[in-house]
């Protein structure tokens, strides 16, 4: 899970370079509390670097294999089968989790540091809406064993997964949408377990590009994060994904390339301070749980 925009830029030139410039400015007014011993102008070139490069992988990978899909099949990883046979214990430690508290998860704008009341906050969420919520486990190389201790036996099941950015959960409230948004990640896919999926067969679902896709119980999506799509859950209940972001499968060298480049996706500010902030609410809502 990221904050997104709704494009992506790809042209490099001066043009390119001012428009870097100028999200980064708008990126970081927003991630005032991320990396804070970096002064501000040094958090803002820092986001300028990884915007450029971003844009430079996206056009890379555009170049090289301009036929890849926008939705992957299942095999693209060996691991899916894995991840599938293991649907109900899953199950069973989100059931755990969402009857646990009557907020069933954080709103995302929580888990990005943000007031959702406030215009920073909508424009980053993106539910238009319902509300959109999550729990991270797993992000830029670590465990967050505050939120990962709850979910031990889903942790076991994907310790060992291989070149992944994050690890979560994300819920949707009954009536929420989430409106169409395009990731700047061009070199990971998004790998989605839908594990509880209310109401009749279409009421959750989502649309990549132009396939509408209908979650399933149990059915994994794999899909590219830089395509435009966007999300709804029309029924009375409430949606919950295992979301696994996975580097997108690449000849050499542009593999290569493309590994470094998820290293540093860790200091994009949709990702800096989330793992801090994922600590500090779990340790609020385990607080506030009431005792027997």
């Amino acid at each position: 899970m990221s904050a997104t925009t709704a494009g992506t830029k790809t042209t490099m030139g001066l043009t390119g370079i001012r428009g870097f410039w100028k999200d980064s400015k708008s990126m970081e007014a927003s991630t005032d509390a991320a990396l804070s011993p970096i002064p501000r102008f040094g958090r803002r070139v820092l986001t300028f670097v990884l915007l450029a490069v971003l844009d430079v992988n996206l056009r890379l990978i555009r170049r090289f294999r301009p036929d890849d899909p926008a939705v992957w099949p299942n095999d693209t990883y060996d691991w899916v089968p894995k991840v599938e046979a293991g649907y109900d214990v899953i199950r069973r430690e989100v059931e755990a989790y969402v009857a646990a508290s009557a907020a069933p998860m954080p709103h995302v704008a929580e888990l990005a540091g943000l007031d959702l009341e406030t215009e920073r906050g909508g424009s980053v969420v993106l539910n238009d809406a319902g509300a959109w919520r999550g729990v991270v486990f797993y992000m830029g190389g670590h465990w967050i064993e505050e939120t990962a201790e709850l979910f031990p036996e889903t942790v076991a099941l994907l310790r060992d997964i291989p070149r992944i950015n994050s690890i979560g959960f994300t819920g949707l409230d009954p009536h929420s949408h989430i409106e169409e948004h395009v990731g700047p990640n061009k070199g990971a896919l998004r790998y989605q377990l839908p594990i509880l999926v209310p109401g009749e067969y279409g009421d959750a679902r989502i649309r990549i590009v132009d396939e509408m896709v209908p979650w399933v119980e149990g059915q994994s999506l794999i899909f590219d994060l830089a395509v435009n799509h966007e999300a709804w859950n029309d029924s009375d209940g409430f949606r919950v994904l295992l979301n696994l972001e996975a580097h997108t499968p690449l000849p050499q060298p542009l593999d290569t390339y493309n590994r470094f480049i998820q290293w540093f996706y860790r200091y994009h500010p949709s990702h800096r301070g989330l793992g801090e902030r994922t600590v500090e609410i779990q340790q609020r809502r385990a607080a506030q749980r009431p005792t027997a």
